[in-house]
């Protein structure tokens, strides 16, 4: 058994999906990017994928990942980012395309979106934004 770690490559972006929705529900049935893409867990991916594959260099882009590979197959991810400039190049990529829609729960427009993060703890700021959602 051969172990190896490289950079990640664009044809990797499905394999980063996978990694991130799953490393998102760590010990838990559901995480954060089940919430925000509905579906099953094909469609997750394919969603999360083109987020991988979106131009803004967020922590999820492909390039702040490596692989480890086990006789040349993908067996896990890693990544690593500076949280500020990924924090503002999430909000890039998610308040263009597909996900800008109010429909989209993704999208900062979205009332869903609202509920979602309003609902997720009892604080104070959290029920003012369910309230207002």
């Amino acid at each position: 058994m051969e172990i190896t770690t490289r950079d990640a490559r664009e044809d990797d972006a499905e394999f980063i999906a996978w990694v991130q929705l799953i490393a998102a529900r760590a010990h838990l049935p559901i995480g954060f990017w089940d919430l925000l893409f509905s579906g099953d867990d094909d469609q997750r991916i394919a969603e999360l994928a083109a987020v991988v594959h979106a131009p803004a260099l967020s922590f999820c882009h492909w390039s702040r990942f490596r692989i480890a590979e086990v006789d040349g197959v993908a067996a896990a991810g890693l990544s690593g980012y500076e949280p500020r400039p990924a924090k503002h190049a999430i909000g890039a990529t998610i308040s263009s395309g597909r996900w800008a829609s109010e429909a989209c729960p993704f999208s900062p427009a979205s009332k869903a979106r609202r509920r979602i993060i309003g609902s997720s703890n009892g604080s104070p700021p959290a029920k003012r934004i369910a309230a207002a959602a």
